[in-house]
């Protein structure tokens, strides 16, 4: 019987390029693929200080708040009484616009009532409201909210007082772009930095590497592959020593070490990058960027031009769906 022969393509392509490929596998964990401000915000020192600057900046402007008419305020920043009974703490919510501004484009305050029966406004998570689009090409505001215990529940502006940052591409609705957002490459990039450093670190200081063995046998190499996870798990094993039975252990480095890591300006231009999106001078953001004179110029101008106008934005919406319509 004549014999047939089949032919098999064993092949199968690959992006290397794609975070999402099988064609890695990473040894000593893998890059930080949560691309987001909340996560950013917690990992990199840069966005935080500026998210924090910002807020901070907004939360103490000085302002007043006027009764119809009236030469004289009803309430100022000064000596804050909530004689309104909206707000508790104004600088708090005033920093947690700002900060919800900065970092998700959007703000919400939610109205609720004390236990006297009298609205009061607290501040909700700017990601916990999920506008319902179809209606807003119609030209109606409505938000879907999960709360706990109650389920999803719809809002209408009755109920939220919502700043979003202006987009000219948005027509109703939160913005496409913001700070936060466009600051996210700048951040991935530190970020896995970071996590390198950590990683490399955590296993010793000792660089990815391949071992090729000669003349071991399979229980050997498995064993090998056992103690050398061990060994690199941490510092505390960096000096452990372990005698293998094989003819020849070469080791095949794959990765770089700390000091190619630190020899990089790609930090810094990162840094800078973040600056940049959050709208904050460099030597407001760094305390060495710059002298005293240039630094207070600096100052000046931030708050001039882009404190200050913030400072107005906020306020209009304020007055416009709160205070106004009291």
């Amino acid at each position: 019987m004549k014999s047939k022969h089949f032919p098999i393509v064993g092949t199968k392509s690959s992006l290397l390029w794609d975070e999402d490929t099988d064609a890695w596998t990473y040894l000593s964990g893998e890059p930080i693929r949560d691309n987001t401000p909340r996560l950013y915000h917690q990992l990199i020192p840069t966005l935080f200080r500026s998210v924090d600057i910002r807020a901070n900046a907004i939360s103490n402007m000085p302002w007043s708040l006027m009764k119809g008419d009236g030469e004289e305020p009803f309430e100022t920043s000064e000596d804050y009484q909530n004689k309104t009974g909206l707000v508790s703490n104004m600088n708090v919510m005033l920093y947690l616009i700002e900060a919800s501004l900065v970092l998700a484009g959007s703000a919400y305050w939610k109205r609720e009532q004390n236990v006297a029966g009298f609205d009061k406004m607290r501040h909700l998570d700017p990601t916990s409201l999920k506008l319902d689009e179809k209606k807003a090409a119609e030209g109606i505001i409505e938000w879907k909210r999960a709360e706990p215990g109650k389920g999803e529940l719809t809002y209408t502006p009755e109920q939220i007082v919502y700043l979003w940052y202006p987009d000219p591409y948005i027509e109703i609705g939160p913005p496409a772009s913001w700070p936060a957002k466009t600051a996210l490459t700048a951040c991935g990039v530190l970020a896995n930095m970071d996590e390198f450093a950590r990683n490399y670190f955590g296993r010793g200081a000792i660089k990815a590497m391949l071992f090729s063995m000669q003349g071991a046998s399979k229980e050997s190499a498995t064993e090998f592959e056992s103690w050398w996870n061990k060994y690199i798990t941490g510092i505390k094993n960096a000096f452990r020593t372990k005698v293998i039975n094989a003819e020849n252990v070469t080791p095949i480095v794959v990765g770089e070490g700390i000091q190619e890591l630190a020899e990089v300006t790609l930090s810094q231009e990162k840094r800078e990058e973040i600056a940049i999106a959050m709208s904050i001078p460099m030597s407001i953001l760094f305390a060495n960027a710059a002298n005293y004179a240039t630094a207070n110029q600096d100052k000046r101008n931030w708050y001039e031009d882009k404190v200050i106008p913030e400072a107005k934005f906020i306020a209009s919406i304020l007055n416009e769906q709160l205070f106004e319509a009291e």
